[in-house]
């Protein structure tokens, strides 16, 4: 082990926001190649991004697995600032906060009308710790180092198993050197930002900080003709401190602390399409949403000499607190609300062998082994009565439940040859629960039933194996082949079921197949990668009625079948030294096999699956120039696309066809960067929530076109 082993991944992330590599032509190998004299002129070529999908340090190009990866100077204003913008660079991703929030290939979780049990299809990690809630998710993706989406389970290689991929937020590692940052943001709706960065070396060296702070305010978009105030605000501040200590050359321990608070609606005005459309609102009840979340990290590193063991210890939080219009109109009729509380605390440990150093030999073997551990404590309710009474007293349909998750990993790598290589991979879980259920009604309305409290405690057991093949045919070509078994558990739901019982449903299942090539042409100018997939998704968890005259009295069953399949393409290309570009495109066919709603007389079979739309494409250009001296510009702009696709299951409201151009421009000198930036430049509207109840579209549109100017210094 490096004594900044750490920070490897993070310095080692070459510049891919650049996309150029400039170096003396000392090789003369490749000036052949380029035709050029054996002189220092200068070579250039695609960097190449450096990525810890399998948890070790290897470029993008060498991974054997659908990823999109974005870098630090992807995000920002104008950019990537959230998970919802960075899913429209992945193909095949949908980001949809009343659902996954997250779905990947057709894949996801229950959405919001499955109640408060909902467990992550696509998995989120941040420094390597999984979020167990959906309201545990970074609302901002500040600071961060890089953001990887890996497509597909992931059965051997993570603390968590995830049915259908995961996303790494991977946290900027403190500087070797005294450094302050500030940035200011301005825009329209009176949007606000304020960041500041501080890395600070202590004890001559031997520990590095880094402090971070953000905050970030901005009126409505959505006019509210009732009350005339704007919904849809933001108002949220943040933060997050790292420190790493090196102890001799063998060992590294960092702890990280983060914390976000946001205190706004929520985004969550419900109304008609057509006047969702319009950023129009009419409700009478003012929403309201407060949230906060954060947690603490520690990671240990240490060379044994002939292993590297690691080591994360973890612990999670988060609250929130929703009330909106019950009744979606401008009568003050119904009113609606939830609150959760969710703490969990986590350990993993992982022993693997050393990284081999240049082309593995024929009979060489990479291993790793690892644990897992997550105690999880839940509480929640939603809420739902007549609006003028007071919220103490509405119906209420409580959950209280915690989760004892306990796995065994392992991989094992054979090099058949120096070319080939042979993987097999091996999950063991066993997950217990005790889930209680109960609804009160002191208002004596009864919403969501009669009054009762039901109580179970389930167990279950999951082997999850994954087999692949990678074959590297050339220096610039490596193809691979794998199959994985991807795991949800199964878990005890907020709802009292038929016979008043408590509402237990079982796990849920995925295999996933998958062929993919990456490759590089034109003397490493130009990357083309792509892949192919079939998805079989068994004992899928849906939301069912139970009660044919009151859609309140609902229950989770495996009642579902489904499966997809489609194909990934992925590429990036310089076109000159000042200017590149990258592309993705991804097609996909997603429906039900088996759905039947039997209490709602309902088939959904053969409909296709929410959030997955059969194309979706990506494009983005980025230009660096100098201008004179310490003067440069720079230049991006990224365009999404994602044809019509399905928001729930009936299927009878099709989200139409969006195009989201996102663009900056600014120029830096010296210690100096400004910048203009628009969002949504052609002011595209589209949902990015809906429901349908009492055969009417209701929903909640994405962000109008923003504009506005930024400011960075460092020092």
């Amino acid at each position: 082990m490096k004594r900044i082993s750490l920070g490897m991944v993070s310095m080692a992330a070459l510049s891919y926001s650049q996309m150029v590599s400039v170096a003396q032509a000392e090789d003369v190998s490749a000036q052949e190649v380029l035709g050029q004299e054996t002189s220092s002129r200068e070579i250039i070529v695609l960097e190449q991004i450096i990525v810890s999908v399998r948890k070790r340090d290897e470029t993008i190009q060498e991974t054997p697995a659908s990823v999109t990866v974005k870098e630090a100077n992807d995000l920002g204003n104008g950019k990537i600032n959230t998970l919802e913008d960075f899913a429209k660079a992945s193909p095949n991703t949908i980001f949809n906060p009343q659902s996954g929030p997250v779905t990947i290939r057709g894949i996801g979780s229950v959405g919001v009308d499955g109640g408060l049990d909902r467990q992550l299809g696509v998995g989120i990690f941040v420094d390597e710790v999984y979020v167990g809630r959906v309201a545990g998710i970074p609302k901002y993706l500040d600071d961060l180092e890089r953001i990887e989406v890996v497509r597909g389970s992931q059965s051997t290689l993570y603390g968590k198993n995830s049915i259908a991929g995961a996303i790494n937020l991977v946290s900027k590692e403190p500087g070797n050197e005294l450094a302050v940052s500030a940035g200011l943001s301005f825009g329209d709706l009176s949007y606000r930002r304020f960041t500041a960065t501080i890395d600070a070396p202590l004890a001559d060296g031997d520990i590095l900080t880094r402090s971070f702070l953000t905050y970030t305010k901005r009126d409505g978009y959505i006019a509210n003709s009732t009350n005339k105030y704007d919904e849809a605000d933001v108002d949220s501040i943040g933060g997050r401190f790292s420190a790493i200590g090196y102890f001799g050359e063998a060992t590294a321990v960092k702890l990280t602390l983060d914390y976000e608070k946001t205190k706004d609606d929520g985004g969550i005005p419900y109304v008609p399409v057509t006047q969702a459309l319009q950023y129009k609102s009419n409700l009478d009840f003012e929403p309201y949403a407060e949230s906060w979340r954060g947690g603490a990290t520690l990671k240990v590193e240490h060379d044994t000499g002939s292993a590297d063991f690691t080591s994360i210890s973890a612990y999670r939080a988060y609250h929130q607190d929703v009330a909106l219009d019950g009744d979606f109109s401008a009568s003050a009729f119904l009113g609606q609300a939830e609150f959760s509380d969710q703490w969990q605390v986590s350990q993993e440990l992982r022993l693997a062998s050393h990284d081999a150093e240049g082309v593995p030999e024929q009979g060489g073997l990479r291993w790793m082994i690892g644990g897992f551990f997550m105690h999880e404590d839940y509480e929640g309710a939603q809420q739902y009565d007549y609006a003028a009474l007071s919220r103490s007293v509405w119906s209420s349909n409580y959950l209280d439940q915690t989760t004892d998750t306990y796995s065994v990993f392992g991989e094992l790598g054979y090099y058949v040859t120096a070319q080939l290589e042979l993987t097999g991979g091996l999950r063991y879980t066993y997950e217990t629960k005790e889930g209680e259920a109960s609804v009160t009604s002191p208002s004596g309305n009864f919403f969501f039933g009669a009054a009762s409290t039901v109580s179970a405690s389930p167990s279950y057991q999951n082997v999850s194996p994954e087999l692949s093949v990678n074959y590297q045919a050339t220096p610039d070509v490596m193809t691979y082949g794998k199959v994985g078994m991807g795991f949800k558990a199964g878990g005890v739901s907020q709802f009292i079921d038929a016979g008043n019982t408590a509402n237990e449903y079982d796990p849920e299942t995925s295999i996933n197949y998958e062929l993919g090539a990456k490759t590089a042409w034109f003397d490493d100018t130009v990357n083309f990668n792509v892949a192919v997939f079939y998805v079989d998704w068994r004992d899928q968890q849906a939301r069912v009625n139970i009660n044919p005259l009151l859609p309140t009295l609902r229950a989770i069953r495996n009642a579902a079948s489904s499966h997809s399949y489609g194909l990934e393409i992925e590429g990036s290309a310089l076109l000159s030294k000042s200017l590149s570009a990258t592309a993705a495109y991804g097609y996909q066919e997603a429906e039900y096999d088996d759905f039947k709603d039997v209490i709602a007389s309902v088939d959904y079979s053969e409909n296709d699956l929410p959030n997955a739309p059969k194309h979706s494409f990506s494009a983005g250009l980025k230009w660096h120039e100098e201008i004179s001296g310490n003067l440069q510009a720079f230049a991006s702009s990224n365009y999404s696309f994602r044809s019509s696709y399905t928001l729930d299951s009936e299927g009878a409201y099709r989200q139409a066809p969006t195009h989201r151009v996102d663009a900056t421009f600014g120029l830096e000198w010296e210690n100096w960067e400004a910048s203009v930036w628009v969002k949504n430049l052609t002011d595209e509207r589209y949902l990015k929530g809906y429901f349908r109840s009492s055969g009417m579209d209701f929903g909640i549109a994405a962000e109008k076109r923003t504009v506005g100017v930024s400011l960075k210094s460092h020092w």
